[in-house]
């Protein structure tokens, strides 16, 4: 992930906590199996420190497609039907006023084999004659890379004013989660015009105002970033640009953004033995091989910044 970063550059410091509660285990199991994605240090953000709180053995292993760092337990036994672990961070986000993205800087080149990931058709993103058709047609005559993200940008913006946004499983693919489809519809759109592109998952870790009123985008949150030769990864955050505005967010994110993971249909290191993760933010446990849903994931974090603290939990 890229940070563009300009002459002013501020710094917010987060201590964060995830509890993770696994309930209504069964009495007697041979496999229990844990992964949770784990905060990884940036460009637009370091991890100052990291403590892991586990009652079984764990290991940090970074999956091979998109190198997130995923935390892995495993174990055969259980003291109780409920069971607890916690991971601990400290993280400094860097953060700068937007500076508007250099079209000239960038080469139009031939994506690089590593970036041919993110090119693929995949459950959620289905490659089709229609996708690219719209695509084509959206994009016009404009041929230059960045500006023809920037016309992929508005449209979807613009669909979700008016609440005309195409579903992605009307396109071919499967249900997204509420809320999602924009942010599917611009990474499917770019794909399908041969411009890299992926999701990232993460929080919002937005405190609350002095006067008391609820920040209405805090929690879990995902962008989306693509990848331009002599830009790198730029990322795009079509949801909150309805928030904070439509140019704000074009290669640049708010500051309270914090990132967790990179990419889509995540196979973890050991594999799981179910289908691929689409989209990971939250732990997944199998239990001998079978998907266990009473998995419960909480997230606090307190800003420490010049003044004084603020908190907030959900």
């Amino acid at each position: 992930m890229s940070g563009f970063f300009g002459k002013s550059v501020t710094t917010h410091h987060f201590k964060i906590r995830e509890r993770i509660v696994l309930k209504d285990l069964p009495k007697t199991f041979s496999n229990l199996e844990l992964w949770c994605p784990i905060v990884p240090s940036t460009p637009c953000q370091q991890v100052l420190s990291m403590e892991i709180q586990s009652p079984w053995p764990y290991e940090l292993n970074h999956e091979p497609e998109h190198g997130n760092l995923i935390l892995h337990v495993a174990t055969h036994s259980a003291p109780s039907q409920e069971a607890s672990l916690e991971v601990s961070y400290r993280v400094e986000r860097f953060y700068s006023e937007p500076e508007r993205l250099d079209g000239g800087r960038v080469v139009q080149t031939r994506p690089q084999a590593h970036l041919q990931r993110y090119l693929k058709s995949e459950r959620f993103l289905p490659h089709s004659e229609r996708t690219v058709a719209l695509a084509t047609k959206i994009v016009g005559d404009e041929s230059h890379p960045l500006d023809r993200v920037r016309r992929v940008y508005s449209y979807v913006l613009e669909c979700m004013r008016q609440r005309t946004l195409e579903r992605i499983d009307r396109l071919g693919g499967q249900r997204v989660p509420d809320g999602q489809d924009a942010l599917w519809l611009f990474i499917l759109l770019l794909r399908s015009l041969g411009i890299p592109c992926r999701p990232v998952s993460g929080h919002i870790v937005e405190t609350a105002p002095e006067d008391g009123e609820t920040c209405s985008m805090a929690g879990p949150h995902a962008w989306a970033e693509f990848y331009l030769d002599g830009l790198g990864w730029v990322p795009v955050d079509v949801k909150c640009a309805l928030k904070y505005g439509k140019q704000y967010l074009f290669g640049h994110l708010e500051a309270h953004h914090v990132a967790w993971c990179v990419g889509s249909e995540v196979q973890f290191v050991p594999p799981q033995k179910g289908t691929r993760v689409p989209f990971v933010l939250t732990p997944y446990v199998e239990i001998d091989g079978a998907p266990h849903v009473g998995v419960h994931s909480r997230l606090s974090y307190v800003e420490l910044p010049v003044g004084r603290p603020s908190s907030r939990e959900y």
